[in-house]
């Protein structure tokens, strides 16, 4: 199962009253919810997969889904083969050794994975018609079924990003000013209100950062030690 936008807008709108909520478009309350869907994805990103077919080449345009200055390779798996074409299950992971290779912009605009075969950490070039898996980050988003990927588990946590970013935006708008459209009984406490829905927001937001950190956040390769790491070399299979 996976999170719908109206479930975030539920749980979020549960954690502020009737009279805040309208004061927010639709337009704008769906702004929100995407903003906490970003932020979610910097926190945990989902992991994606791509296979890609060696051309015997350097050059390999970066999955669809990969977005630079976003996204991160996390690995590039080798996978073993059979002689019949078909994959070994179940084989040890046979990884590239990720100082030689790259994610690089061209002048033509292009975002490629680009393999150095001068590092000096071991030459590498994927072979003709030989696989090999990418693994990278890459962000959650809204899809026009109003459906996202993130697992029903961390529907509370990404309800709380989007209360405290509403909560925000309410404090903004409002900060210094009177609305003749709110009730009275809003009007006479409205001096503190956008006080309190700053408070509000810092207070949704910690818990926000404190549940994703439950699991972990990002960053999935960037405390590894590649200090001693033995690069494969094909030759030698």
């Amino acid at each position: 199962m996976a999170v719908t936008l109206t479930q975030i807008f539920n749980q979020a709108n549960s954690l502020l009253n009737f009279n805040d909520t309208v004061a927010i478009t639709d337009t704008k309350k769906v702004d929100i919810i995407d903003s906490a869907v970003l932020e979610y994805s910097r926190k945990r990103p989902q992991l994606t997969i791509t296979q890609f077919i060696g051309t015997d080449e350097a050059f390999y345009t970066v999955p669809g889904k990969f977005e630079p200055g976003f996204s991160e390779i996390i690995e590039i798996e080798l996978p073993l083969k059979k002689p019949d074409g078909s994959f070994v299950p179940n084989n040890p992971k046979v990884v590239i050794d990720p100082r030689g290779y790259t994610t690089d912009l061209l002048p033509d605009g292009n975002t490629v994975i680009r393999f150095d075969q001068q590092s000096v950490f071991g030459n590498f070039q994927p072979a003709k018609d030989e696989a090999f898996w990418v693994r990278f980050t890459s962000r959650y988003t809204v899809d026009s079924g109003q459906l996202t990927a993130i697992p029903n588990f961390d529907l509370t946590a990404l309800a709380y990003e989007a209360a405290s970013l509403w909560s925000l935006s309410l404090a903004s708008m409002f900060s210094g000013k009177a609305d003749n459209q709110l009730p009275e009984v809003e009007i006479v406490g409205y001096p503190v209100r956008p006080t309190e829905w700053r408070n509000n927001a810092k207070e949704w937001h910690d818990k926000f950062i404190e549940l994703v950190a439950i699991q972990g956040e990002t960053g999935l390769n960037t405390n590894l030690d590649f200090s001693d790491f033995m690069y494969w070399d094909r030759d030698q299979q």
